[in-house]
């Protein structure tokens, strides 16, 4: 269970050409952050395993290789993400400084199961609380407000915060942050 002394998890990736000095930064970053570090070949290393073949080189090229073909470029963050318990369906769009609260559930399939699966668009700066549900093919709008327990079935303009089943605007993130200034200058 949360508590209100918890940080939210902070992710960073450091990606960089072969020698560029990726595991050099990563590991100073890890110390100094007091973070783990998962790298691209333990996570591969582990799926091997996972899959119970051989750690071999011809099995660890060949998983990383099936890995790239399935997810893309992006497979260490799909490994990296199962690892941590989140689940980010395809086609999810999620740009700079965006916060999730935790349980937050992102859906790409309006009418499951369906061929058609339309990704959520999450824009910079959004607020997205907690156990809020995202429907399909929706877009929440830059620097806008999901409050908790929402389920948005409807874009959001940007600067606007939007609360309720279904999620209704209830006013401009001007009021949201007015209101969390005053909460954070109480003291408990």
């Amino acid at each position: 269970m949360a508590t209100s002394s918890e940080k939210p998890m902070l992710i960073i990736a450091v990606t960089g050409m072969p020698g560029s000095g990726k595991s050099t930064v990563s590991k100073a970053l890890s110390q100094e952050l007091s973070a783990p570090l998962f790298v691209m070949g333990d996570l591969v290393r582990d799926e091997v395993v996972r899959r119970g073949l051989p750690l071999t080189a011809e099995n660890i090229e060949q998983v990383a290789t099936e890995l790239r073909s399935r997810h893309g470029r992006g497979a260490v963050g799909v490994l990296l993400l199962e690892r941590l318990k989140v689940y980010i369906p395809r086609g999810t769009v999620i740009e700079d400084n965006v916060f999730l609260g935790p349980n937050v559930v992102i859906t790409n399939d309006k009418y499951p199961p369906s061929k058609r699966l339309d990704g959520v668009k999450i824009r910079r700066g959004a607020v997205i609380g907690a156990n809020a549900t995202l429907i399909a093919g929706i877009e929440i709008g830059e620097n806008s407000v999901v409050a908790a327990g929402s389920v948005v079935t409807k874009d959001v303009p940007p600067g606007k915060v939007v609360a309720g089943v279904p999620a209704k605007p209830i006013y401009d993130v001007e009021v949201f942050m007015r209101k969390r200034v005053e909460y954070e200058s109480q003291t408990p």
